[in-house]
């Protein structure tokens, strides 16, 4: 039933699209999203889950057998503030899981200012990855129904994206080294 439920793409990649209608944030049971991960990790060796800002009760069995966090944020004071309560909860819901923060729209700076080296600070975290803005190549991808890797391959934005899927797939990597 799940695997039905997934739209496939040419490039490889198979998605669970959000419903169409409009639905509460807390209209889906915990246990119904558990249920769905763990079909859905049965067929996939990968798994990526957009997640809402806000904080909902079905949250918690998604952190609970989840193997990495990628939290996308920007680097301006309210996001900050945000971005440390997510950090901060998701933590609490399974301790020690790993947590990359990709900052979005800004390029990675050669040198890093104080406000960058007193975010990570407040955070706790070193800032792992840099999304350029590119509107260009994302509302090119959003307009064909493409992923920006393919509409765009040759982007600032699409190349961002490669070194942090890279990255985390390395990371598994070593962590299944790990533990064998």
């Amino acid at each position: 039933y799940a695997r039905g439920m997934m739209q496939h793409h040419p490039s490889g990649l198979d998605v669970l699209n959000a419903p169409t209608d409009v639905m509460p944030l807390n209209s889906v049971q915990p246990e119904a999203i558990g249920a769905l991960i763990d079909a859905l990790g049965a067929q996939y060796d990968y798994l990526v889950l957009d997640l809402p800002r806000a904080l909902v009760d079905w949250l918690e069995p998604v952190i609970k057998k989840s193997s990495r966090l990628h939290l996308v944020m920007d680097t301006s004071v309210p996001c900050i503030r945000h971005a440390k309560r997510l950090i901060d909860f998701y933590q609490e819901s399974q301790i020690g899981l790993p947590v990359d923060l990709i900052v979005n729209r800004e390029a990675k700076p050669l040198l890093k200012s104080s406000v960058i080296k007193d975010a990570e600070a407040v955070l706790d975290h070193t800032f792992s990855h840099w999304l350029p803005e590119d509107s260009k190549a994302c509302r090119r991808a959003v307009d064909l129904g493409k992923p920006v890797s393919i509409s765009s391959a040759n982007s600032a934005f699409s190349k961002a994206c490669s070194r942090v899927a890279n990255s985390t797939v390395s990371s598994f990597a070593k962590t299944a080294t790990a533990q064998r």
